[in-house]
């Protein structure tokens, strides 16, 4: 291989992990995602996409209800896991591809808060937060194994996204604990723990 191959396999593997990351926050803060992807699109100037779907009636700009701010938030997490897993995997930030990111979470932000001094403070905040997650022992299995998915697949819907994060949860749990999980008919994963979701019930 030489090394503009190289380059190149490098720079669509840093990708992978970009929107692996998006879409594993996405999943972390139960937001629902369409489709994850690593095939640029020339009309949305993406190299890749994650997306995301709002709730039915959501318009921050004429009213925001206490499930709005959440959402926002989970939204914002969203946006900045991208860059965070990127960073993580080459030890540096990728402003270029994430410039988009940063805009959206910005506009955002500009929802929940009163000026621009606010704005920065949240979002810098929550770039701490996500960094932190992210760099979780599980939540990175997580990002190792969508991204290995992508690269192998280049699209994966939301249920193919559940999958390989669930799996992902299950051979970590045979790593750490030397025992496979149990397979139940229905998982959700969320922050470090596994909830078994029975058919029509709740975690």
């Amino acid at each position: 291989m030489t090394k503009r191959e190289e380059s190149k396999a490098r720079a669509r593997q840093a990708l992978a992990y970009h929107e692996a990351g998006h879409a594993v926050m996405a999943h972390r803060n139960e937001l629902h995602s369409a489709y994850v992807t690593i095939v640029p699109n020339a009309e949305q100037e993406s190299q890749g996409h994650c997306a995301l779907a709002h709730p039915d009636g959501f318009q921050p700009d004429v009213a925001l209800s206490p499930e709005d701010e959440v959402h926002l938030r989970a939204s914002i997490e969203m946006c900045l896991a991208g860059d965070a897993a990127w960073a993580r995997l080459m030890g540096r930030h990728s402003w270029q591809v994430a410039s988009s990111d940063y805009h959206r979470a910005v506009d955002l932000a500009t929802y929940m808060t009163g000026d621009i001094e606010e704005t920065e403070a949240y979002l810098k905040w929550l770039r701490v937060r996500v960094k932190g997650t992210i760099g979780q022992p599980l939540v990175w299995a997580q990002v190792e194994a969508l991204a290995a998915a992508l690269l192998a697949r280049e699209t994966l819907s939301e249920d193919e996204v559940r999958e390989v994060l669930y799996q992902a949860v299950r051979q970590y749990h045979t790593d750490v604990r030397g025992r496979p999980w149990p397979t139940p008919e229905s998982v959700r994963v969320r922050d470090t723990a596994l909830f078994v979701v029975a058919p029509g019930g709740d975690a």
